[in-house]
């Protein structure tokens, strides 16, 4: 199957691209009257990408009136923890945005996990479209890949969760044990779109093996994505990209 990658000179250019591709489905929300889901990631590269889109002044392109925030996964810790996602979106965007503080919708890691994660479900349901099957889903997810090959909280040993059925789980991280809150992998393939970024020569060795389809990296939740009905983009800086050449043929991959 050949695979949507974009390949940026750096950061700035694939916040750039971030930017624009919020801007057109926003716009495109607007203009059929519905709402623009997006669900966004945490993690290291996150901050500049939702710096830059403060930069780029989207206030003025787009009416945010439409956009609703949801989280893909969040730590429980209060909302002001240096660790929270949320906090993390806040500081590097949120505050700096025409979005209706309604339109925000926080995973509440202070709460009991297994309530909040019924609960964030029952909001996912509250807010988003249904599909066909009366299922909701996200517009756009945005997820980085972490070094254990892990999307948002869904790690490599954390799949028979995902059996369950249900739009969110309770996860640990396997070092610290930490709890954290995550979308499951089946809620993430429902969305229309994903976008997988990642950033850094740390991340071009876990990259490699997911998109050359490496047995190694089979088991892999970065290498479980595949929307049902919807659409996957890999956005790749030169760094974190720096391994795909003798393993990703050229018609696979596109360079801006």
């Amino acid at each position: 199957m050949t695979k949507d990658i974009k390949i940026f000179p750096n950061l700035k250019s694939l916040s750039e691209a971030v930017a624009d591709e919020w801007c057109d489905g926003a716009n495109r929300a607007l203009k059929e009257k519905v709402t623009f889901c997006v669900a966004l990631s945490g993690g290291n590269t996150a901050p500049a990408v939702y710096r830059n889109l403060v930069d780029l002044q989207l206030g003025k392109r787009i009416s945010w009136s439409v956009v609703h925030i949801f989280w893909g996964d969040e730590r429980c810790v209060p909302p002001d923890h240096p660790e929270s996602n949320y906090r993390l979106a806040c500081d590097s965007m949120l505050i700096s945005l025409p979005l209706p503080w309604e339109n925000i919708h926080r995973i509440h890691g202070e709460s009991d996990p297994k309530t909040e994660a019924n609960r964030y479900a029952d909001e996912l349901a509250k807010h988003l479209k249904p599909d066909k099957e009366g299922m909701p889903y996200l517009d756009w997810v945005l997820v980085g890949v972490g070094k254990y090959g892990h999307i948002a909280s869904i790690f490599p040993k954390s799949f028979h969760q995902e059996k369950t059925g249900k739009l969110c789980v309770v996860s640990v991280h396997p070092e610290t044990g930490q709890n954290r809150i995550s979308l499951t992998l089946p809620m993430i393939n429902k969305a229309k779109r994903i976008s997988v970024i990642a950033t850094g020569k740390e991340k071009a060795g876990i990259v490699s093996k997911i998109l050359s389809q490496s047995s190694e990296a089979s088991h892999l939740p970065a290498a479980q994505i595949h929307p049902e009905n919807g659409r996957v983009q890999w956005m790749l800086d030169m760094e974190a990209a720096s391994k795909l050449n003798c393993r990703v043929s050229k018609k696979e991959t596109s360079r801006n």
